[in-house]
């Protein structure tokens, strides 16, 4: 099975999210399918609108640091519970709590039941010119330690940390990332946090 979400700043309503969080739940998970979840290949990401980028600024969202102008989830599932997700999110700075917020971007992930990669990263400048970020050198995996202090430590619990130190405040960064779910936390049950 197949899910697609989309997420977009302009049309999100809170009247949406209870009709996605109701289709989600009444979709059939047991379906019969094959044991691992086929390869598929990733959509295609759209060349950002720049006169929409444009029209996102601190006066038109005075509470806002940044926002997320928008988000996309393609995930494919088997009936083992275990899934290939690919997730593209674009965010826009508008002020510098909201540059120093997003200069560093972490995701986590248990090694024992999933795998992740960042697949790409862009920094779009407001003229419409696009960056590439080098995901080896501005990239570090290590060992989750949030739980450290409940002394709970597991090695499989990884973290991957994400620096943007050349986002400045007008920038839009896209992040895409790809995660495969090798096995459920729990058999024949999907399982997605994100």
């Amino acid at each position: 099975m197949t899910f697609f979400t989309r997420f977009n700043a302009r049309l999100f309503t809170l009247a949406a999210a209870f009709a996605l969080t109701a289709a989600i739940a009444a979709a059939p998970f047991a379906a019969a399918q094959a044991a691992q979840p086929p390869a598929f290949a990733a959509p295609a990401t759209p060349a950002p609108d720049t006169a929409a980028l444009a029209a996102i600024t601190p006066a038109k969202y005075p509470d806002a640091d940044h926002v997320i102008v928008d988000s996309a989830t393609f995930t494919r599932y088997a009936a083992d519970g275990s899934s290939r997700t690919h997730d593209t999110t674009l965010y826009k700075v508008l002020t510098e709590k909201g540059r120093r917020e997003l200069r560093t971007r972490s995701f986590s992930y248990n090694a024992f039941y999933e795998n992740f990669q960042i697949a790409s990263v862009r920094i779009l400048k407001p003229d419409g010119t696009a960056v590439s970020v080098d995901i080896a050198a501005n990239s570090k995996e290590m060992i989750d330690r949030s739980m450290m202090g409940a002394n709970i430590y597991d090695p499989n619990d990884k973290v991957v940390s994400l620096a943007l130190p050349a986002l400045v405040v007008g920038d839009a960064v896209e992040i895409v990332f790809d995660r495969t779910v090798k096995h459920s936390y729990m058999a024949n049950t999907f399982f997605d946090l994100p």
